[in-house]
Parts: structure tokens; C-alpha cells; sequence
């Protein structure tokens, strides 16, 4: 029942990510064949930055700071007085019927104006207005960015922790759920183990293969999480494996600890 309902529950999740790609909402979305594993670590200084950097939402903000400060420059003007110069030139074409001064010669006109600001209190108004604009929109980004440096700081505690139940579950739990069958099946065949017994042990070796997938999948949900706030794609830092010295061997003509020197 749940594996049915899991597989209706896939169109569903499609048509929402249809949706969000801007595509039809029947459209084919070819299924993973795989979860990729999480290994390794996350750079948290190198992330930190690229959010800083690259975060679409933190870009936005920033933008829009850059208009408030705009904002103050032109409202500012609006304080000084605006000193207008202008020419005119007027293409004039000769009178057939008159003769009068100068017929057909072109004008040439020139002007000058000035506007004095004279509404002091209105304009200190609007450029007190526009600073205010301008500290709002940097305490916003500030603010938003605190949220989801913290959103990253989760995402990628959750990553590496998933990265360590995988190691956990491949490396131990699974295989020593496997000998504990199979130390089970023998028990139960000599008569020293009943069927519940055998039962038992086939559970928790589904239980933890069914934990190891679900940390499969944790770590690649928060994996893309982090790419979303970072606003690129991460790779994981990769411990080099650490090489173990070889066994010293052991020369049959030199005596061994424990030895009998009487002897």
C-alpha cells in the first residue's frame, strides 16, 4: 500500500515541478535511476561567500539598495536650483504675396529660465524620506541574509549527517545484519533458533537497508539545498584515504618475544 501510494504521488511531484519550470504540466520528467551518494564534506568559509555572492534573493536586495541610494542623490537635486539654457532654431520659408523685413531668413531664438526651490521643509522632507528608504532596504538585506546563512548552516549539517549514517549503515550495520542472518538460518536449521528468531533478523536487515536509503536521499535533497542558496553548483571536499602501513613480517630465525632463551 505505501510503495502504491508512493508511485501516485509521483505525477503529483512532477506536475509541480512542471509548474515551476514553466512547462506543461503532463510533461515527461525522466525518473532517476539512482540517488547519488553523499560523500565527503562541505567548505563552509567557501559557501558562506558564494552566498554572499551569488544568492539570487541577496542580489535582488542589492539592487534595490543601489536604487535607494540613487533615491538620495536625486532628491538632493531637488534642493538645488534647476537652471534651464535652451536654443531654437525656426526653418522660415519667403512670403510670395508680402515683402516684408528679412522675408524667408531663419529664426534663431534663445532661452533661459531658472527655478529656485523655494518649499525648503518639503524638500529636507523627501530626502530625510529617501535616507530612511535606504536604511530600511540595508537592513533588510542584512536581516535576510542572517536567515539563510543560518538556512546554509542547517543544510549543511544535515548533508554531512547524512553522509555519516551512509557510512554508517554501508559499512556496518548492513553487513553485520547479513551475518546476523545468515548466523540465524543456521541456528534455526540445527533447531536452536525458532522462526520468529529468523523472522526478527530478516526485519532489521530491511529496516537498515531502508535507513540507508533514506539517508541516500537526505543527502541529495540537501546537497541541492545548499546549491540553491548558494546559487551554484557544489562539489564536496574528499578526503584523501589514508594508505595503512604494511605488517612488519615476521623472520622465523630471529627469537620472538616470549621465547625461552633456556631453551
Amino acid at each position: 500500500d505505501q510503495l502504491r501510494s508512493l508511485r501516485d504521488l509521483r505525477s503529483s511531484v512532477a506536475a509541480r515541478l512542471n509548474a515551476s519550470l514553466g512547462r506543461p504540466l503532463d510533461e515527461v520528467i525522466p525518473w532517476p535511476k539512482s540517488i547519488p551518494e553523499a560523500v565527503g564534506r562541505l567548505d563552509r568559509d567557501a559557501l558562506d561567500r558564494s552566498l554572499r555572492q551569488k544568492n539570487p534573493e541577496l542580489l535582488a536586495l542589492q539592487h534595490e539598495i543601489a536604487r535607494r541610494r540613487l533615491g538620495i542623490n536625486l532628491a538632493r537635486k531637488n534642493r538645488e536650483p534647476d537652471v534651464t539654457i535652451g536654443i531654437d532654431y525656426i526653418d522660415t520659408d519667403k512670403r510670395n504675396d508680402a515683402s516684408p523685413p528679412d522675408n524667408g531668413q531663419d529664426v534663431v531664438a534663445a532661452g533661459f529660465s531658472i527655478n529656485v526651490p523655494i518649499w525648503s521643509e518639503k524638500n529636507e522632507a523627501a530626502v530625510s524620506e529617501a535616507f530612511a528608504q535606504f536604511g530600511s532596504a540595508t537592513k533588510t538585506r542584512v536581516d535576510r541574509q542572517n536567515m539563510l546563512g543560518a538556512s546554509l548552516r542547517t543544510a549543511i549539517y544535515h548533508y554531512e549527517d547524512a553522509v555519516r549514517k551512509i557510512d554508517l549503515f554501508r559499512d556496518t550495520l548492513v553487513p553485520k545484519a547479513k551475518e546476523g542472518i545468515k548466523a540465524t538460518e543456521a541456528s534455526f536449521r540445527a533447531g536452536q533458533s525458532s522462526f520468529i528468531d529468523l523472522v526478527d533478523a530478516q526485519r532489521a536487515l530491511l529496516q537498515f537497508q531502508l535507513s540507508f536509503e533514506r539517508a541516500l536521499t537526505d543527502g541529495a535533497t540537501r546537497l541541492a539545498e545548499v546549491e540553491m542558496l548558494v546559487g551554484d553548483q557544489v562539489e564536496p571536499i574528499i578526503a584523501p584515504a589514508v594508505e595503512q602501513p604494511p605488517a612488519n613480517p615476521i623472520n622465523p630465525d630471529e627469537p620472538q618475544q616470549g621465547d625461552n632463551d633456556g631453551k
